[in-house]
């Protein structure tokens, strides 16, 4: 009788130690995924932001850059335009610069 109890007693202390243990295994291994998985996200998601930043600044600045050219080209023609006319004006009225 002796020997049946301390065999439900073994088993029971053996249950309870691995039902402790893989309850510890599974919080562990939950927190561990969930900060691993949040240190994942937050990574690609600065990664993301960054590199989004980053193509955003670089459009607006060729577009930007691209319009400025435009209009100090059109500003160069209109006034070589501008002399051409001048002088021409003035060579077509005896009094070349």
């Amino acid at each position: 009788m002796l020997v049946l109890v301390l065999v439900v007693v073994l088993g029971m202390v053996l249950a309870l130690v691995l039902a402790l243990g893989l309850g510890m295994v599974l919080a562990l291994g939950l927190a561990l995924g969930l900060a691993l998985g949040l240190a994942l996200v937050l990574a690609l998601g600065l990664a993301l932001v960054l590199a989004l930043g980053l193509a955003l600044v670089l459009a607006l600045g060729l577009a930007l850059g691209l319009a400025l050219v435009l209009a100090l080209g059109l500003e160069l023609e209109l006034d070589l335009v501008l002399s051409v006319m001048v002088q021409s004006h003035h060579y077509h009225q005896g009094n070349l610069l």
